[in-house]
C-alpha cells in the first residue's frame, strides 16, 4: 500500500510537470539539456579562476600544479565516483522512463536511454555544485539552483520522475562530501 501511494504521487507529479512542459517546450529543453553543460563549464571555470586566485602572478609552474591538483581532487574524483555509483544504481534499479511507462506523459527530449533512476546528469550536477559549495558557498548555491531547475525540467520533459531527481541530488551531495572528507584526511597524513 505504501509503495503504491508513493508511486502514484511520483507519477502524478511527473504528469503535472509534463503537462506544463508540453506547453513550454523551449524552456523545458533548454533547462533540461543545456543547464547540464552550463554546470560542467561553470565547474571548470571555477577551478581555473580559483587556481588563479591562489597563485601569485607569473608563477606558471605553481599555477599549473595548483590547477591540476584542485581540478583532480575538487571535481574529477567526486564527480567520477558519483558517475560510477549512479550508473551502478541504475543497473540494479532498472526503472523505465515516465514517457515509456505512462501513456499520459510525453517525451519532450528524445535522447533518454537506460534507467530513469537515478538521474545521472542531476547527480553529476549536484556533485559539481557540492564540490564548489565546500569551498565557496555562494558559487555552490548558484550551481545547486541550476541543478534543481534542471531536475524539474527533466521531470517536465517526461524523462524522469521526481524521485529520480531527489535521489540524484542526494547521491551527488553525499558522495562529494564523503570524498572530500576522505581526501582531506589523506592529504593531512
Amino acid at each position: 500500500m505504501h509503495t503504491i501511494f508513493k508511486a502514484s504521487i511520483d507519477t502524478s507529479l511527473a504528469h503535472s510537470l509534463n503537462t506544463w512542459g508540453v506547453g513550454h517546450q523551449l524552456i523545458t529543453r533548454i533547462a533540461a539539456q543545456d543547464f547540464v553543460y552550463a554546470t560542467a563549464l561553470l565547474g571548470i571555470m571555477w577551478v581555473i579562476l580559483n587556481s588563479l586566485k591562489e597563485v601569485k602572478p607569473f608563477q606558471t609552474g605553481a599555477y599549473i600544479k595548483h590547477l591540476v591538483i584542485d581540478g583532480f581532487f575538487i571535481l574529477v574524483v567526486p564527480v567520477g565516483l558519483t558517475a560510477l555509483v549512479a550508473k551502478l544504481v541504475a543497473q540494479v534499479r532498472d526503472r523505465p522512463h515516465p514517457f515509456a511507462s505512462n501513456a499520459n506523459i510525453h517525451e519532450i527530449i528524445s535522447n533518454a536511454t537506460g534507467s530513469s533512476f537515478p538521474s545521472v546528469h542531476v547527480a553529476l550536477m549536484a556533485a559539481v555544485a557540492s564540490a564548489i559549495y565546500l569551498r565557496n558557498r555562494q558559487a555552490g548555491n548558484g550551481i545547486m539552483w541550476l541543478t534543481i531547475i534542471c531536475g524539474i525540467a527533466k521531470v517536465a520533459a517526461g524523462v524522469h520522475y521526481p524521485t529520480d531527481i531527489v535521489f540524484g541530488i542526494f547521491l551527488g551531495i553525499v558522495i562529494t562530501v564523503g570524498t572530500n572528507r576522505l581526501l582531506m584526511r589523506v592529504m593531512r597524513l
